[in-house]
């Protein structure tokens, strides 16, 4: 088991675009980065406000795994992201 946190700003230059950050796990686990797990950015003026997300996962397998930030654009112009981390919490049954 584990909590992920992600945190960052996003800045988007294009009017009615989002950006987002994500994460995928590889390795003993398999999943894919996700917009539903993510932070979505909007503003096409200023930088968003500092975001996070945490996201508690039950389905880690035994093993090696990796964890991986993603970054993605719908929109068409430019994204930028700043002050971004991930935090990641193994636990196990208390």
């Amino acid at each position: 088991k584990a909590l992920i946190i992600i945190t960052g700003q996003g800045e988007v230059n294009t009017a009615d675009a989002q950006s987002f950050i994500s994460y995928a796990v590889s390795g003993a686990t398999t999943i894919a980065a996700d917009d539903a797990n993510s932070l979505v950015f909007t503003s096409a003026t200023t930088q968003d406000p500092y975001r996070a997300a945490v996201v508690h996962h039950e389905t880690l397998t035994a093993g090696s795994n990796t964890v991986t930030v993603k970054y993605k654009s719908d929109g068409g112009g430019s994204v930028s992201f700043r002050d971004r981390w991930l935090l990641l919490l193994r636990y196990a049954n208390i």
